[in-house]
């Protein structure tokens, strides 16, 4: 007889400045499921997202938030992917001539050259980085994360007093974007804008291929928002004129399709050309076994917790 496998539940979580998003999904042969999700707000003066100092205020309140999130899931959690504040971390491609052959090598190698960039000991630092691939110039383009690991080491070692392993820990937009990510073209230079209560990334790829990013800590709804896109735009362009965006992919955490398609309208006269908004449900199957499944409206929201999950596939 032939024992057919249990399917295997993956489980993220999305730490916000307002709360705590979760997503369960299972992974199927053409796609993912969406199983079980839940939000619970983080109470007033329990964190307070920096990138040099402590966030956790209140350690107390916040594992009450984290628990309180745990009961919307099935059963008990153990693992699970950790997407944390945009703000707490600063993102950057760094571009080398050549990379040692071993990961211990390129690790020391980054460390000396962020070591170079900030006026912080690599000690105190929590880096990672993950390998682009090779640019037309023959280098060697890698994304680096870098946070203060007494910063990211709250958010980790409170999970670990709930006796959750936060196997792999990415900051919101990078989730987002894991979620999105297939949808691209993968032909083409393309520019995806990921939207954040108070945040925005820029990713641009040539060909599939990451070859521009910027994060910019303003809101969704300031009134310097559409400046801001618009400079990011120009910096890129400065940087690269000979490599013109074909296609704009645009995805937000804030507002409805509705609501983004209004302010889209605005976005195309800047850009002054065609914006797409990426479908979630193309992305991911909702089980409307689960009624806490059933008529969710708001999916956007939950991409990171989402892709947090996925990034542990």
């Amino acid at each position: 007889m032939f024992k057919l496998g249990s399917p295997k539940i993956l489980t993220g979580l999305d730490i916000t400045r307002t709360s705590v998003k979760v997503a369960q999904i299972e992974k199927l042969k053409n796609g993912w499921k969406l199983l079980r999700y839940g939000s619970i707000p983080i109470p007033e003066n329990t964190i307070k997202l920096s990138y040099k100092s402590k966030n956790i205020i209140n350690i107390e309140l916040f594992h009450q938030t984290i628990r309180k999130s745990m009961e919307l899931l099935a059963g008990e959690v153990s693992i699970a992917g950790l997407s944390i504040p945009n703000e707490i971390v600063k993102s950057s491609i760094h571009k080398y001539g050549e990379l040692p052959k071993s990961k211990a090598e390129i690790g020391k190698m980054v460390e000396w050259g962020v070591g170079k960039l900030l006026p912080f000991h690599v000690k105190n630092m929590k880096i990672s980085y993950h390998i682009i691939g090779k640019n037309q110039a023959g280098e060697s383009a890698l994304f680096v994360t870098i946070g203060i690991q007494d910063v990211i080491n709250e958010y980790e070692l409170s999970l670990k007093e709930l006796k959750i392993d936060a196997k792999i820990i990415r900051p919101s937009g990078v989730s987002q974007l894991n979620f999105y990510i297939n949808k691209l073209p993968k032909t083409a230079c393309v520019a995806y804008i990921g939207l954040f209560d108070n945040f925005f990334t820029l990713f641009i790829f040539d060909d599939a291929q990451l070859i521009y990013y910027c994060g910019v800590k303003k809101g969704f709804s300031d009134i310097h928002f559409f400046h801001n896109i618009d400079m990011a735009m120009q910096h890129y362009l400065n940087k690269n004129p000979d490599k013109q965006i074909e296609k704009f992919f645009i995805a937000s955490q804030v507002g409805d399709h509705q609501e983004l398609e209004d302010v889209l309208d605005v976005m195309r006269s800047i850009i002054n050309k065609d914006i797409h908004i990426i479908d979630e449900k193309q992305i991911i199957e909702e089980d409307i076994s689960h009624s806490e499944v059933k008529g969710l409206k708001n999916l956007s929201s939950y991409t990171s917790a989402i892709g947090a999950a996925q990034s542990l596939e």
